[in-house]
């Protein structure tokens, strides 16, 4: 940077599009504008080599040819390749040379040319030359220059189709893509989703393979069939018939059609599901994705709070980084500073400074919330100590052990509701050799289940591939992967499922931060089944589990498409500050560009007639599915809002 001020260059602070935070541009003296301080070197360096020079620029000439191109590609940091073929059919389709073209320009209309610079190059300046990155960095830890967009990563970001492609946030599947497979190697489905269809998918089971119910010491042969899409076709009566009313008909009241109905092979469908689970990528390290730090770069290159990039403050105790206005910080502080990841709910110090030795020092993690604390600040605060579940679980105060306790309870239940739907709460699970049988079988179920909830979500979002560490966002958020990257650690979310019979129809992601608030990132209704209040359905479900969980309030992404939609049928309405500022302090997942809501949830008597927020709309009685306005037909289009 300094070579540019030294050659008559400029820095300026201009707002990004749609952003409330100010990027620094590169002005060269003649003018032209670069959002990429890389683009402007380059462009220096150009100006070196094919102007007549001053003598008095021979020095920064020399200077400039210095820095080797090893220094450059650290600056810009080129993202390894190692997305799914899928990513790479992308690249392949849509990349193209307009792009490549597009992201050569250097001028200020050149919008996703932001290049990162790493922060190897602000650890080694002193604090004087930290305050050459920004206006406000007084004696501050450093910025990362974070960009929106690359050219030469910008190819895996697939939330988004524009040409100009920048970071990933949400968007849903239009008519278009369902049209057009090769986008990202989406295929659109009519049957119906099943398990029995998703192990016809994933190529465990194969049509017309012939199938029989076994009693349960697998000594009788008790009915006979076939396999279809639709279900089981009964050799006795000819009628398709779903998995478990196929047991209900072999006169079976065991409940664990799975484990009972055989393949001629011998394998029963529990042992077709385990294996069609473990043919999922990286199947057996689902449960956390750890990105590499050990490189030059060990920070994150997002906002923990937007999710967009930029000039961003990075935690001295984890990768986290955040941009000052996200945090509300007017003036940054002097020394080390550590995000609310890093530091305790109770005292907001990330060193526990009551002079007590031994665990009171250390910061544990509370497994509902999800926020530091150390025990000594919350033995001051609760009455009493709160028990721990086991040497792994941990629990910040009784409110966040009741929610976690009354949440374990509606784990894997079927709840009836009306029109013979039911919904469920899942949450995947991981091996464990101490368990029984019967929890063996649940854990299957419960996981093969979240496939096929990401199967629905496939249908109604576009991939979001997260730039950083390659992950899709979607598949981890279901699978509640965890990670040491504290805004990709999905560990805490929940899904929610909406049935009938054996289909699920549709899904959502939830999230619970303590009783004080919970998320909803993504819910998403089949294609085929939109337009007939099934997100309105299971979107009720939720709110009434909510309140009886004592969740104060709710809150979601919009997209703009669809805020009407939120805002008029669902009783939502823009955030607060209260709950702006509240959401500082919890790890929220956000996307750039699009604008959060809030619902509270009150404790009310009539649960349905606050859902519909003043619509005309009769939640659960059949005959008024078809009076929904036009609005919530598009919410359930796009089933994220």
């Amino acid at each position: 940077k300094g070579m540019l001020i030294d050659a008559g260059w400029t820095v300026d602070y201009r707002p990004r599009r749609n952003r409330s935070y100010m990027d620094a541009v590169y002005v060269s003296p003649s003018g032209i504008a670069y959002w990429s301080i890389i683009k402007a070197y380059e462009a220096l360096r150009k100006q070196f080599k094919d102007e007549e020079i001053d003598a008095r620029f021979m020095k920064d000439a020399a200077a400039v040819a210095s820095v080797s191109e090893d220094v450059v590609n650290k600056l810009a940091r080129k993202v390894k390749k190692t997305q799914t073929e899928m990513t790479k059919k992308w690249k392949k389709d849509f990349s193209g040379s307009e792009s490549e073209k597009e992201s050569d320009e250097g001028g200020v209309d050149c919008d996703t040319r932001r290049e990162r610079m790493s922060s190897f190059v602000m650890r080694g300046r002193n604090e004087t030359d930290r305050d050459d990155f920004h206006p406000k960095s007084k004696s501050f830890s450093y910025y990362k220059d974070a960009r929106p967009s690359s050219g030469s990563d910008s190819h895996y970001l697939h939330g988004i189709k524009s040409k100009k492609i920048g970071r990933c946030t949400l968007k849903v599947r239009s008519s278009e893509d369902k049209r057009n497979p090769a986008i990202d190697g989406f295929n659109p489905y009519s049957g119906e989703r099943t398990l029995l269809s998703w192990l016809i998918e994933c190529g465990v089971v194969r049509l017309r393979q012939k199938v029989q119910y076994m009693n349960h010491q697998c000594t009788k042969v008790m009915l006979e069939g076939w396999i279809t899409r639709a279900g089981i076709h009964c050799v006795c009566c000819s009628k398709i018939l779903t998995v478990s009313r196929f047991e209900i008909h072999a006169g079976s009241k065991l409940c664990q059609p799975f484990q009972n109905i055989y393949l001629e092979s011998g394998s029963s469908l529990h042992h077709c599901q385990i294996k069609a689970w473990n043919m999922q990528k990286d199947a057996k390290n689902l449960g956390f994705h750890h990105v590499d730090t050990d490189g030059d770069d060990p920070n994150d290159d997002a906002c923990g709070i937007c999710g967009d990039g930029g000039d961003l403050i990075c935690c001295d105790g984890c990768p986290s980084t955040y941009h000052q206005t996200c945090l509300g910080i007017e003036v940054l502080p002097r020394g080390d500073w550590h995000c609310p990841n890093c530091t305790c709910k109770f005292c907001d110090a990330a060193v526990y400074s009551g002079g007590e030795e031994g665990d009171h020092l250390s910061l544990l993690f509370c497994n509902m919330c999800e926020r530091r604390y150390h025990q000594s600040c919350m033995n001051e605060l609760e009455a009493h100590n709160v028990q721990s579940f086991g040497s792994a679980s941990s629990f910040c105060g009784p409110k966040c052990l009741e929610l976690f306790d009354k949440l374990q309870k509606y784990l894997g239940v079927k709840n009836e509701i009306e029109g013979g739907y039911s919904w469920s709460l899942i949450h995947r699970m991981d091996a464990d050799s101490n368990s029984n049988s019967q929890l063996s079988a649940q854990r299957i179920e419960t996981n093969s289940k979240l496939a096929v909830g990401l199967a629905i979500m496939d249908e109604c979002f576009l991939p979001i591939i997260d730039r950083r560490s390659g992950v899709n966002l979607i598949r981890n958020v279901l699978y509640n992967c965890g990670s040491n990257f504290n805004r990709i650690n999905y560990s805490g979310f929940y899904t929610a499922i909406l049935e009938r019979g054996d289909e699920i129809i549709s899904a959502a992601s939830l999230r619970f931060h303590g009783m004080q608030l919970a998320e909803m990132p993504f819910i998403g209704t089949r294609h085929i089944y939109r337009r007939q209040g099934m997100c309105r359905r299971l979107f009720d479900a939720i709110e009434s589990a909510m309140r009886c969980l004592k969740v104060e309030k709710l809150v979601i992404p919009a997209i703009p498409d669809f805020l009407q939609a939120w805002t008029g049928n669902f009783g939502f309405s823009p955030l607060d500050e209260s709950v702006r500022k509240e959401m500082r302090s919890l790890n929220t997942l956000a996307f750039p560009g699009i604008n959060m809501l809030q619902k509270p949830l009150v404790p009310q008597g009539n649960v349905i007639a606050a859902a519909a927020a003043g619509d005309s709309v009769v939640v659960h009685k059949e005959d008024a599915m078809t009076s929904e306005t036009e609005t919530e037909k598009k919410s359930n289009f796009a089933s994220s809002a």
